[in-house]
């Protein structure tokens, strides 16, 4: 795209397009810097994102040049395009709305990528649930047999052995204490 379209997607005059190519080389390609060979520049689909950025970063009242650099620098792009009137060309118009079908392709393909992390992360939680309550099933059947034996014992062992018994019960209590919590954690993540 020639430097005129450009300037008439931002509404800006040609001098400015140029001036804030030369500002910021770095983040422009050699077409657009006009270094490539040829008498005029062109501008690619990514050149457009730069410009727009400048644009609307000073639109937002940024006039700090070495701002405006440093989130260039950190990857800053604004790929939603300002408005086009219809007196811009076809071909303008073309790019604008490919630009606009780019950029919300990009939002779909990361809202995707969240959809699967959280669908990943809900997994990992429900197996880890599913885990804690197979251990606490174990861990009640443990009390369940420690009760019975405490229930078969003679009365003299019972005495010796209630003690024993009462520290084991209160263990296993104190486990499924903290793997009933655990679970419940989990549960409430998942559901998030």
């Amino acid at each position: 795209m020639k430097t005129g379209k450009v300037a008439q997607i931002f509404k800006v005059d040609q001098k400015t397009v140029m001036s804030w190519v030369d500002l910021f080389p770095a983040f422009f390609t050699d077409s657009a810097k006009g270094t490539h060979g040829r008498a005029q520049r062109d501008f690619t689909d990514s050149d457009v994102y730069v410009l727009n950025t400048i644009y609307k970063l000073r639109g937002e009242g940024i006039r700090d040049w070495e701002e405006i650099r440093q989130r260039l620098k950190r990857g800053d792009r604004d790929k939603e395009l300002p408005m086009v009137t219809p007196a811009i060309d076809n071909e303008t118009s073309l790019v604008v709305q490919f630009a606009e079908i780019a950029a919300l392709r990009t939002r779909i393909a990361e809202f995707e990528k969240d959809a699967r992390q959280w669908y990943e992360e809900r997994k990992e939680y429900l197996t880890t649930i599913q885990s804690q309550q197979e251990e606490i099933n174990q861990l009640r059947s443990e009390m369940s047999k420690v009760e019975l034996r405490l229930s078969k014992e003679s009365h003299k062992e019972q005495v010796e052995l209630h003690r024993e018994y009462a520290n084991l019960i209160s263990e296993l209590n104190h486990k499924i204490g903290l793997l009933e919590g655990k679970q419940s954690r989990n549960e409430e993540n998942s559901r998030d």
